[in-house]
C-alpha cells in the first residue's frame, strides 16, 4: 500500500485555493501493481496494512469521502474533500447527485435517537442532510435524492442515529478494472459497437 499526492487538492493550491476539509496531502492509496510502480519511482509513502487502517480511520473523522475503484478487486482508494475533489464538487453542484453517482447505500436517521445536534449536517459532503421537525424535538433528515451514501454522516453521528441501508437497486461491482471499463463502454455505446471499437483497439487502430 502506498499514500501518495493528492493531484485535485495540488491543483487547487496552484490556483490559490486550500483545502479546508483537511491538512492531508497523500490521499490517494495505491495498491498491489500501482503501490509497486510508486515505490519504483520513490514517490509516495510505503503503508503497512494497519498503517493503511488507521490512516483510513483519520480520512474519515477529517471529512474525506472514501472511495475505492468500483470492482471487487480494487486498485486504488481515493480519499476525497467536498472543496478540492473534481467529482464531489461538480456533483455537489446538481439538484439529484444520490441519483447519478454509483452507490450501494443511502443514508437513514431514527428520529427516536436523533438529538439534533447537527454534526451530520457540517459533515455530508453532498448537502444532503439536514435539520428539520419530524414532530419533537428537530432531528436530521436525509434528502436521498442528493445522498452518495458515503457514510461521513454516520461516522460523525455521536448517539449512532444514522444507518446505511443498501439501495433496493445496487448493483454487484465488476471482478476488476478491465471488466469495470466494459461494461462501461457497453453502456455507452452498445455491445456490437463496443466490440468493433474494442477490435480496432486491438489492431492498433485510431478508435
Amino acid at each position: 500500500f502506498v499514500a501518495h499526492n493528492c493531484v485535485c487538492r495540488q491543483g487547487r493550491e496552484i490556483l490559490g485555493h486550500e483545502c479546508t476539509t483537511t491538512s492531508l496531502k497523500e490521499t490517494c492509496i495505491s495498491l498491489e501493481e500501482g503501490a509497486a510502480a510508486f515505490i519504483g519511482s520513490g514517490k509516495g509513502t510505503r503503508l503497512s496494512r494497519q498503517e493503511l487502517l488507521d490512516f483510513l480511520l483519520r480520512a474519515e473523522k477529517e471529512g474525506l469521502v472514501i472511495q475505492p475503484q468500483n470492482t471487487k478487486d480494487p486498485k486504488f482508494i481515493c480519499c476525497c474533500c467536498k472543496c478540492c475533489c473534481a467529482v464531489l464538487t461538480n456533483a455537489r453542484k446538481l439538484p439529484n447527485p444520490g441519483e447519478l453517482l454509483q452507490a450501494s447505500h443511502f443514508a437513514a436517521v431514527d428520529a427516536a435517537v436523533c438529538t439534533g445536534c447537527g454534526k451530520c449536517v457540517k459533515v455530508c459532503p453532498m448537502d444532503a442532510v439536514m435539520l428539520g421537525k419530524d414532530g419533537k424535538p428537530v432531528v436530521a433528515r436525509v434528502d436521498t435524492n442528493r445522498c452518495i451514501g458515503c457514510g461521513l454522516c454516520a461516522a460523525a453521528c455521536p448517539v449512532e442515529a444514522i444507518s446505511l441501508e443498501r439501495c433496493r437497486d445496487a448493483e454487484i461491482p465488476p471482478d476488476n478494472g478491465g471488466k469495470l471499463y466494459m461494461k462501461m463502454l457497453i453502456n455507452r455505446f452498445g455491445p456490437f459497437r463496443s466490440a468493433y471499437l474494442g477490435l480496432k483497439a486491438l489492431l492498433g487502430l485510431k478508435i
